[in-house]
């Protein structure tokens, strides 16, 4: 599948293309056995979970106006968002690897160390700092 036409068009259209790419990058993984679900289907799941959760507690507070001489809005509130926040953070976390991922993820993690600390003398010397400054 092809994303790009040409160089120009990346510089331009880069930023907008990028959840294509992780699209295209999450559901090969899946397929190829390193997920058991789609990441990304799984993290906007508890995202709407989240946003569910706010949307009912804001809607019961329209309740609570009713009967705010007795129950205090403020704990509801502050579940709400509490709620709402966890759903979101942990979510980013929830995805499931399958124990071939896992073992890649661990190849990969330690293939990144090895490179950083053996190659580092070949990398400077191929890609010198001083030559390439405007990268960074």
């Amino acid at each position: 599948m092809d994303l790009f036409s040409n160089l120009s068009y990346l510089k331009k259209k880069f930023s907008y293309s990028i959840k294509g790419i992780e699209k295209l990058v999450f559901s090969a993984l899946t397929k190829k056995g390193f997920f058991y679900e789609n990441p990304l289907s799984i993290k906007n799941m508890y995202t709407a979970l989240g946003i569910i959760a706010l949307f009912f507690t804001l809607l019961s507070l329209l309740g609570f106006g009713i009967v705010k001489n007795y129950f205090p809005p403020f704990p509801f509130i502050v579940f709400g968002i509490v709620t709402y926040l966890s759903l979101l953070i942990f979510g980013q976390f929830m995805p499931r690897k399958t124990d071939k991922g896992t073992a890649m993820k661990e190849y990969l993690l330690g293939y990144e160390k090895f490179i950083s600390r053996v190659e580092k003398n070949v990398i400077e010397k191929l890609f010198p700092p001083e030559k390439n400054s405007r990268n960074f």
